[in-house]
């Protein structure tokens, strides 16, 4: 499903819970003029309205799950690459410019350094899209090392849309005390929120 179909859906969606607000609410002025509403007068209206937010929620929520979900496919489709040592693969997933800093050997040594050659799950703190630009905040489950016992690492990634297509342009470890590594790639058009 495309993401104008998707966009469509949640418009719909949206669109019929007003319906439904409007409709319940003129039923209920209809029907209460001058005796109070009974309590099997109130509980359709309050079903209803209570539809209608729902479906206005599940709506929203479907339409930014869309509108968020290319950027961490792109990033999903880079650690699977890089688990799987198809370093050819995850260079496709590279802005120009940071593409042009790593040959294979040079990402397979920055994927070493960083502690994402083994990421086996991927839980996503937060996700921001503007324009041309997106931001993912990830926590990455990876294998336990003497390096790091915990086996998870906090990973910045910024993604510009380049050709029709999310491509990751840089990667930043999250400091860990005074350590921290940032990818020479990353110089940001904007500040990072």
């Amino acid at each position: 499903m495309g993401h104008r179909s998707r966009r469509a859906g949640a418009i719909a969606s949206a669109m019929l819970c007003v319906a439904c607000l409007l409709a319940g609410s003129a039923w209920a002025q209809d029907s209460g003029s001058d005796s109070e509403l009974a309590i099997g007068e109130v509980l359709p209206i309050l079903f209803v309205a209570l539809m209608a937010v729902a479906a206005f929620v599940f709506g929203l929520l479907k339409l930014l799950t869309a509108l968020l979900a290319p950027l961490t496919r792109t990033a999903e489709a880079f650690f699977a690459a890089v688990a799987a040592r198809d370093f050819q693969a995850a260079q496709g997933l590279l802005s120009d410019e940071f593409h042009a800093l790593y040959d294979a050997d040079a990402l397979m040594r920055l994927t070493t350094g960083l502690d994402i050659g083994q990421v086996r799950g991927c839980q996503w703190i937060n996700r921001i899209r503007r324009d041309r630009c997106g931001y993912l905040l990830a926590r990455l489950d990876t294998v336990p090392s003497a390096a790091l016992p915990s086996g998870q690492i906090t990973l910045w990634i910024p993604l510009i849309k380049r050709r029709g297509a999310w491509k990751l342009h840089a990667l930043r470890r999250s400091p860990s005390g005074l350590l921290g590594y940032v990818t020479p790639a990353f110089r940001p058009q904007e500040p990072l929120p």
